[in-house]
């Protein structure tokens, strides 16, 4: 399929009228075309998703084994066993940061190309944002969300928090982690993927797991 920088004609507005809260609900419309979107809350209160870029990026061998690779299992004394002859070495407040969608399977190749295709946006030097950046290819919605203000992602974070979420819900099964505490006084950056289906807070849904493992 032969993809291309949208235009101005290319450029795509789906504006939802919403009530204005203190977290806002970012919820994805019907039949978005894969790509990469800007969402955000307009002035009037308007939720508008905004197509950046209509090109995906599937990633090369490397990229795609670093950012599947969970993190090393480390055993000592106070570790719990888990399911799968894993060990949970995590603290409380890492519990609290990971969500898990167990049984929620996703294509590995559009898994893979959705997050590539975020990875690609912020680059390895990263950017701030507000709103969210969402990147949805076929069946799969890919995310960072700040939902607490400006917030800052880039290329190395999400890999690393692919690696967290990989490593406790599963290759490739919905997962989600949230990054706070970030330096130079930005808010905290929701990162993660799931099925996409019209309707979706994205952003809200990810986090309201009760399952931190699968």
């Amino acid at each position: 399929m032969h993809h291309h920088q949208p235009n101005t004609k290319d450029i795509m507005l789906a504006i939802i009228p919403l009530l204005i809260s203190a977290v806002a609900a970012y919820t994805l419309p019907p039949n978005l075309s894969d790509g990469l979107y800007h969402v955000q809350i307009d002035a009037d209160g308007n939720e508008v998703h905004e197509i950046l870029s209509t090109t995906l990026f599937p990633p090369t061998t490397n990229n795609n084994i670093s950012a599947r690779a969970p993190e090393p299992e480390t055993l000592d004394s106070n570790t719990t066993p888990v399911s799968g002859g894993r060990y949970d070495v995590r603290s409380t407040i890492m519990k609290r940061q990971v969500w898990c969608g167990c049984g929620y399977t996703l294509d590995r190749g559009q898994c893979d190309t959705a997050v590539n295709t975020i990875k690609h946006q912020l680059g390895f030097w990263g950017a701030s944002f507000l709103g969210a950046y969402s990147s949805v290819s076929g069946g799969v919605v890919a995310f960072a969300c700040a939902l607490n203000g400006p917030a800052f992602a880039n290329d190395p974070l999400v890999t690393e928090d692919l690696r967290i979420i990989t490593r406790w819900c599963g290759r490739y099964i919905a997962g989600t982690r949230n990054v706070g505490g970030q330096p130079n006084g930005f808010n905290s950056v929701t990162i993660g993927y799931m099925r996409y289906h019209a309707g979706l807070d994205f952003c809200g849904t990810a986090r309201n797991s009760n399952s931190d493992h699968c």
